[in-house]
């Protein structure tokens, strides 16, 4: 299949969303495959919380389409790991110490409540620093990184969009799994997207964006923390995608 766009010069953000959120993601990325985009080109990932964890699998190399008929056929989805002891058992998120050059895990400083962008430079497994960027306070303990704890990136942003600039990036491609939802957090996180969009622009560097709808949150479940309505959300990822690719195709708008 000849492709549509192209991700050469495109960066991709992954947005925080809790678990629930995993699913749809993972729904989106195999939608873009199916219409002739394959996301594994992007030339940075950057990830968040629940969007770290897709992330670090599609920077490996991931297969969308798979991960989503896996998912699809799990009538629930396993509880994440409690503890960074268990990081490294994460499914799926990069063994050892192979960081993919492209990809950026966003965490939180639990001292100083700064913004940690973790790369390859890190000199850590990138399954420790999905699960710092996963740490919900109150819910799992904070990640020991460096000797400081950290926590869920998404404290700060549910994106952090403004991290994909890098040289060569030309357009970013925003999946936020929250979209423009009427309750205080998402305000939130939609008012600190717009500031991160803003960035991106006046560094001339173009932003698109897929966002969860009211149709793809029910699907995925009221709960945030509540992974088991997996199968819905891919399709419901799958339908965003696949009405995102109806609206750009025909303008010839090249990512």
């Amino acid at each position: 299949m000849s492709p549509i766009l192209s991700f050469d010069r495109t960066a991709l953000v992954l947005s925080a969303g809790g678990e629930r959120a995993v699913a749809w993601h993972v729904g989106v990325l195999a939608g873009l495959y199916e219409h002739g985009v394959d996301p594994r080109r992007a030339r940075r990932i950057v990830g968040t919380s629940a969007g770290a964890l897709v992330a670090a699998r599609l920077a490996r190399g991931d297969d969308p389409v798979e991960r989503a008929a896996r998912l699809a056929d799990r009538p629930t989805a396993p509880p994440p790991p409690a503890s960074d002891a268990e990081a490294d058992a994460l499914p799926g998120a990069l063994p050892g110490l192979d960081w993919p050059g492209r990809l950026r895990v966003v965490a939180v400083d639990a001292l100083t409540g700064g913004r940690v962008a973790f790369g390859p430079a890190a000199g850590i497994a990138p399954a420790l620093a999905v699960a710092a960027s996963r740490a919900v306070p109150g819910l799992r303990p904070a990640v020991s990184i460096g000797g400081r704890p950290h926590v869920d990136g998404a404290l700060r942003s549910a994106t952090n969009a403004d991290l994909a600039a890098t040289a060569g990036v030309d357009r970013v491609l925003v999946l936020d799994a929250n979209g423009p939802a009427g309750d205080p957090l998402s305000r939130l996180w939609g008012a600190a997207l717009e500031e991160e969009v803003a960035a991106l622009e006046a560094r001339g560097v173009a932003v698109a964006a897929i966002r969860a709808g009211e149709e793809d949150r029910a699907a995925m479940g009221a709960d945030p923390m509540d992974g088991s309505s997996a199968a819905a959300a891919v399709e419901a990822g799958r339908l965003a995608a696949a009405r995102w690719m109806a609206r750009v195709a025909p303008t010839a708008v090249m990512l």
